[in-house]
């Protein structure tokens, strides 16, 4: 798999990478969402199922809602892969280098990469299926092809860990992007989480996806609406959040996942974004819009980030927030 040949993968040859690994790292995107988190976690414990050294590494620390997924998980919100020893790296729910954060220099030592972004950059071999809902879609085809071989057992703790990251992706179910085999593969996960009483059910894991903030997220909410701008006769909705409002609200980075789900619930809304300075010139983007119509992921894909047609991110460098925040309004302008 090292030998830098960029091509896709088939679910068996993506087990054969994970089940003939010496040691595993799995590698997530910047600002980990639910299922970067549970697809990064469920692979992390199907090469332990099967005796293998695994650990997720992750460019940032996850959401604190987002914790409980990674019971029983070695993770790391701060070490190197390379430096403790891993032969195999895999990134999982990875649209592009530049999603990859502080290991964006890693990304030729990746050894195959599983995603589900329609709009992104291969960078590695390559398990991909844009009509997944979620990461988690796919590696549940990893998951059970492990099972067939008989290389691990069922395991109810991969699948809370893959109920999560579908659960996250789609909105707990409710979004546009859910198919019949999301169902079907959502009752496979349900069957063996049922089947565990003494764990947690399914109804828990949606509450604490779902129905939980902490004092510093409900900050970061009230600073987004607070900053809030609407374009295009209500058409286009977006909000800048700044290094100093965020030192001064005390809103770390990982306290405004999902802040974009504001502007983009407001009534009339099409397309919606948040504009997040993250250094001195550096701001990362995240968009999502509320038809087809509206390809967000194309806008993205122009800064080098992806993603779908209706949630996509980006990173870009201004000279001011102001600048970053009108490059990006308008870029999306024109799809409106």
């Amino acid at each position: 798999m090292n030998d830098r040949i960029i091509r896709p993968l088939t679910v068996a040859e993506a087990t054969d990478a994970v089940l003939s690994s010496g040691s595993l790292a799995v590698i997530c995107h910047t600002n980990p969402d639910g299922d970067a988190v549970g697809s990064a976690a469920a692979l992390a414990l199907i090469a332990r199922g099967a005796g293998i050294r695994s650990k997720v590494f992750l460019p940032d620390p996850p959401q604190k809602r987002l914790e409980f997924i990674f019971a029983g998980v070695d993770r790391s919100a701060d070490g190197d892969p390379e430096e403790e020893g891993f032969g195999t790296l895999c990134a999982v729910d990875v649209a592009s280098r530049g999603q990859l954060g502080r290991f964006s220099d890693l990304s030729p030592r990746i050894s195959f990469m599983i995603d589900h972004h329609g709009t992104g950059e291969q960078f590695a071999p390559f398990l991909l299926d844009p009509s997944a809902s979620a990461a988690g879609e796919i590696v549940c085809g990893i998951y059970g092809e492990a099972k067939r071989r008989g290389a691990i057992c069922a395991d109810p703790a991969v699948s809370r860990a893959l109920y999560a990251a579908i659960a996250s992706d789609t909105g707990s179910f409710a979004y546009s992007n859910v198919t019949p085999l999301t169902h079907t593969i959502a009752a496979g996960l349900l069957s063996e989480i049922s089947g565990d009483p003494g764990g947690m059910g399914a109804d828990e894991i949606v509450r604490l996806l779902f129905e939980q903030a902490t004092d510093a997220e409900l900050r970061c909410r009230a600073l987004t609406i607070r900053n809030m701008r609407v374009f295009a006769r209500g058409a286009l909705a977006g909000s800048l959040l700044t290094l100093s409002e965020m030192e001064a609200e005390r809103i770390s980075p990982e306290d405004a996942g999902g802040a974009v789900d504001l502007p983009r619930s407001l009534v009339g809304v099409s397309v919606a974004f948040i504009v997040r300075q993250t250094g001195a010139y550096e701001y990362k983007v995240s968009s999502r819009s509320t038809s087809d119509r509206f390809d967000v992921s194309r806008v993205c894909a122009l800064f080098g980030g992806g993603g779908h047609v209706r949630a996509a991110g980006c990173t870009l460098r201004a000279d001011s927030p102001e600048a970053a925040f009108g490059t990006v309004k308008d870029a999306f302008l024109r799809i409106l």
